[in-house]
């Protein structure tokens, strides 16, 4: 790889990777030279096996979702990046994936491949190779932070360490923060515990690698580090074969750039990674026993978009049926609970339900903006504080207090629950979330529909004395819901008796001169639209928002009430 290949022999090549002989040789040589590592599987099964356990532990340090900008540096005739790019769209992600050679003999057999396997890969990824240095990797277009993942490959046993080094300089540099790398090369361990001094001479007398003595002298996780990267993990592939990293001829390597931290760092979707102490917890809210497992370790997801005066946040426990979504102040002031009651409480089974108090919160900036406090007064009967923290561009720690409300001594805690990132794109809008829902057809069914009328039938006639207050308060006249709700019940009465025929087909007559006409019938059929937007206003605005949404709803569609 090193820029003189040209200039000298190289795998026993007189030019090196300059020549037509060593880049034709190089997709068998790849193979071949692999095959030991997965013995059971044919030479292209054992490639793609050993490099995908690169890609799975390089992309496990990424955001599950959102799209990816590859560079692989030192490519060669693209193997490893079609590897890569495989595995990327056997995720289903999104990526640009470019692979970087010095040799253009390999480049040009790289896009000779890629023409060859093009029905291989789908639109999701695209996939292209470059003729350039890795070293200097500007001069190709790579602006600062303009990669998520970066991958060498067997790349550093070519090179001069003093090379090598700056090859993760480079790196560093291209990398986003957050960003990783990953490096798979020869094991010096296992190399120098294998193989006698001669044996080393040799392979580097023979000018197979020149530089392999320097390659033995190189501290690659420490270079890593001195070039801003943070080891993440040091790990060796198939470990059903080789029980320890000194067993194994190759070694792997996966690095990550540090992030500062900013408000932008809590936008995205959480999942729940572990809970510490949450029996505790459990306990003081009465969940029995049994639960506590369950209730500890059930599938958690929060979905986050942070402005430094308000949070936006979407809550689900799916296991549960559990969806909330709120957008919630952050300057102190006291406003009513989004949750009437814990998330925990709904583990318990034994039917012993107590009527939810209301109860308020109020949110708190302790260290923006990575630090976030929120005390929910009367919950439970007692103050429950839940102290947000980054603790990286990747992870949140959640730590649970429950306190005496006069006194303020401590009942229970601290309580623990971790956060892993999963995504860093941003909530989905209620909207977006709506038509994925009117997609799968969930409101085609007359059935559906006629469901739905009751619903808003029933919203309004069981809450006319909440409703009534709610008018009062904001000054609307006549603020009394009794007439409204009759209206409103009338109406949904006529809607259902009228839906069945408003859906039927109408028949069409045939409008072609009798020579042009073909056989069959011609029906035009009504069709929902997909998602509407009430926006109701001041002086009237909960009947002006149940009316229009009643015709929607029998006409199939789904709603955004604001």
């Amino acid at each position: 790889y090193y820029r003189a290949c040209y200039e000298g022999p190289l795998h026993s090549y007189d030019s090196g990777n300059g020549e037509w002989m060593a880049a034709f040789d190089a997709p068998s040589a790849y193979l071949l030279v692999h095959m030991h590592h997965f013995p059971d599987l044919a030479p292209q099964a054992a490639f793609d096996a050993l490099h995908h356990e690169l890609d799975a532990l390089a992309l496990k340090h990424l955001p599950s979702s959102g799209a990816i900008r590859v560079v692989d540096i030192g490519c060669g005739v693209g193997t490893s990046t079609f590897s890569t790019a495989r595995s990327l769209q056997q995720l289903g992600r999104t990526a640009a994936v470019v692979g970087v050679d010095l040799s253009d003999y390999f480049i040009a057999v790289a896009m000779h491949l890629q023409e060859l396997r093009a029905d291989e890969f789908n639109e999701t990824v695209r996939l292209r190779f470059m003729h350039g240095d890795g070293l200097d990797l500007a001069s190709c277009g790579f602006e600062d932070s303009s990669a998520e993942l970066v991958t060498i490959s067997e790349v550093t046993h070519e090179m001069p360490r003093a090379l090598s080094e700056s090859l993760f300089v480079e790196a560093t540099r291209v990398l986003a923060p957050g960003g990783v790398l990953a490096y798979m090369d020869l094991n010096p361990v296992q190399i120098l515990k294998e193989n006698s001094v001669g044996n080393l001479v040799d392979r580097i007398a023979t000018s197979n690698e020149p530089y392999f003595d320097e390659y033995l002298e190189l501290d690659v996780a420490g270079s890593m580090r001195a070039s801003g990267l943070e080891v993440v993990q040091e790990t060796w592939p198939n470990h059903e074969k080789y029980a320890t990293l000194e067993s194994c001829s190759l070694r792997i390597i996966v690095a990550k750039k540090p992030a500062a931290l900013s408000l932008a760092t809590w936008t995205g979707k959480w999942a729940l990674l572990r809970r510490d102490n949450w029996a505790a917890y459990l306990r003081f809210l009465g969940v029995p026993e049994q639960a506590h497992e369950v209730a500890s370790t059930s599938p958690d997801f929060h979905e986050y978009f942070f402005e430094e005066s308000s949070f936006y946040m979407d809550h689900r426990i799916p296991t549960k049926g559990m969806h909330v979504m709120y957008t919630a102040f952050i300057d102190g002031s006291l406003n009513d609970n989004p949750y009437p009651t814990p998330t925990a409480t709904m583990f318990d089974e034994s039917g012993k339900k107590e009527e939810a108090k209301p109860s308020q919160v109020k949110h708190e900036w302790m260290d923006f903006p990575i630090a976030l406090k929120t005390t929910m007064y009367n919950f439970v009967g007692k103050t429950v504080t839940l102290e947000r923290l980054l603790v990286g561009i990747d992870e949140m720690k959640m730590t649970v207090h429950v306190l005496e409300p006069e006194s303020g001594d401590l009942i229970c805690g601290p309580c623990f629950t971790w956060m892993k990132r999963m995504s860093v794109e941003p909530p989905r809008t209620m909207a977006a979330e709506l038509r994925e829902r009117f997609a799968s057809g969930i409101s085609r069914p007359i059935e559906w529909r006629l469901a739905a009328l009751d619903r808003v039938a029933a919203v309004a006639l069981e809450n006319i004395d909440a409703i009534s207050a709610a008018q009062a308060e904001d000054r609307v006249s006549p603020s009394h819901f009794g007439g409204a709700a009759m209206m409103l019940r009338s109406a949904v009465a006529f809607y259902k008796a009228s839906l069945a025929s408003w859906a039927a087909g109408k028949p069409q007559e045939e409008t072609l001169p009798e020579f042009m006409r073909t056989e069959g019938d011609w029906e035009v059929i009504p069709e929902p639209k997909g998602v509407g937007l009430v926006i109701a206003p001041w002086n009237a605005p909960v009947l002006l928002c149940l009316l229009p949404l009643l015709g929607m709803l029998a006409a199939g569609n789904l709603v955004v009430l604001k």
